[in-house]
């Protein structure tokens, strides 16, 4: 297995891709990757993240001493690619490459030179998206479309360390729905060609045909691995037949900038930024990425000792776009993962609005140090219904996918949910991803 993306062979790369395709199955991206290695090393890296996160706070500094920063203990002999595959599928190998620059974290010298060249490939590709995003926003607002950015381009400048600590795989635009087709000109005019859009959400991916097109690395968010840009026209999600939720058109509203380039560019202001990175996180939370949850608590770190995210404004906004049990999974997780970051009696509200499914999955992923569940449940699948009608409809989602538009097809899914049936791939309950295996 080539480490850092060096080496790269494309067909052993899409071999892998399309067998994790056919059965669902995540690891078989790393077939021959030892599981109780990757264990470890997860472990490794999500006792770390907890332990800077107690610490610092948010690791902007390093601690006065460094003999007492946390250290990544990743065993006697490190599995340099388990740790590679572990930092990748967490998202936290740029930021845990800046904290061991910075002191915040102690590492072995082959453990620093690894994760150092995932942050090397961080700050590359966030370099070039925010080049290309300041072309767009350029050309936007040229036509009278004003974008917000969503998600990591902005909390990468604002609340990480540094930019390319927090990087990502898209540009997140958000822009009225009446300026959509405006916006859509725009991006027609520069070279990007629309490659999807769902059937029944607000979001579109654009492509530029001369960009990468495949896949350079699965060990690492590497530099050249394939990009989108993501236009959104509404802060919502898609549950399934009959339930959206939205976070209303007030976010839209926001006046808050931050410059790329030359270039100054709306993005979310509180409560709407901790309310969207909430209800995106918990929306997969069944695969979901560390690095989420730990944005979050930068985010609430931040802005609360800043006075900027006011948690009864928050609550309010929960309430009145009824989201609350659709945030739960990320803030029940971050609080975990950060104790005292979630106020709570904001806690104890989302908690109270969620469903016994959903607690039981949230219990599952916190179990396995917020390692991706591997395995189909029925919990997983029923989460979010609430009342007969809404068990129903989901429950016909199951039957027959509709998939939003943008998954892997009707038919396919179909297929792969029966595949996982049969192999024994899909339970009744929901249990920690990689378990039962040893890591020690």
């Amino acid at each position: 297995m080539p480490g850092n993306g060096s080496g790269v062979d494309a067909t052993d790369i899409q071999r892998r891709i399309r067998a994790w395709r056919r059965s669902g199955d995540l690891l078989a991206l790393w077939p021959h990757l030892d599981r109780g290695r990757l264990a470890r090393a997860h472990r490794a890296i999500h006792r770390t993240i907890e332990a800077v996160l107690d610490r610092g706070r948010d690791g902007q500094e390093g601690p006065d001493e460094r003999e007492q920063s946390p250290v990544l203990d990743a065993g006697a002999d490190p599995d340099l690619g388990a740790l590679d595959v572990a930092a990748f599928l967490s998202g936290s190998g740029p930021l845990l490459g800046c904290w061991i620059e910075r002191g915040v974290v102690r590492a072995p010298p082959a453990v620093a030179e690894r994760l150092g060249g995932h942050l090397e490939h961080g700050r590359r590709r966030t370099s070039m998206l925010q080049a290309r995003l300041a072309t767009i926003a350029t050309a936007l607002r040229s036509d009278g479309v004003d974008p917000l950015v969503l998600k990591g381009l902005h909390t990468g400048a604002v609340y990480f360390p540094e930019p390319g600590a927090r990087t990502g795989a898209d540009i997140d635009l958000l822009v009225p729905p009446e300026q959509r087709e405006r916006a859509a000109r725009v991006l027609d005019d520069l070279g990007y060609v629309e490659a999807r859009r769902t059937e029944y959400g607000a979001r579109s991916e654009w492509r530029l045909p001369s960009e990468h097109a495949e896949v350079r690395s699965l060990e690492l968010d590497h530099a050249d691995n394939p990009w989108s840009l993501d236009l959104h026209t509404g802060l919502g999600r898609w549950y399934f037949r009959g339930l959206r939720r939205n976070l209303g058109v007030e976010a839209f509203q926001s006046r808050e900038r931050i410059v790329f380039g030359d270039t100054g560019v709306r993005v979310l202001s509180q409560p709407y930024l901790a309310a969207f990175l909430a209800l995106h996180a918990s929306h997969d939370v069944v695969k979901t990425r560390l690095v989420r949850l730990v944005e979050l608590a930068l985010v609430c770190h931040r802005d609360v000792a800043s006075g900027t995210l006011d948690w009864a404004d928050l609550a309010a906004v929960l309430r009145r776009t009824r989201t609350r049990r659709f945030v739960y999974p990320a803030l029940a997780l971050t609080e975990r993962l950060a104790p005292g970051t979630v106020d709570a009696a904001v806690l104890a509200e989302v908690t109270a609005a969620s469903t016994e499914r959903a607690r039981r999955v949230v219990a599952a992923v916190a179990a396995g140090g917020m390692f991706p569940l591997l395995d189909a449940s029925l919990d997983a699948k029923l989460m979010w219904a609430r009342g007969p009608k809404q068990k129903l409809m989901n429950a016909s989602e199951i039957l027959v996918p509709s998939d939003d538009g943008l998954g892997v097809g009707a038919g396919r899914l179909l297929v792969r949910r029966i595949a996982a049936v049969i192999g024994g791939r899909a339970r009744m309950r929901p249990r920690p991803g990689l378990n039962g295996v040893e890591s020690e």
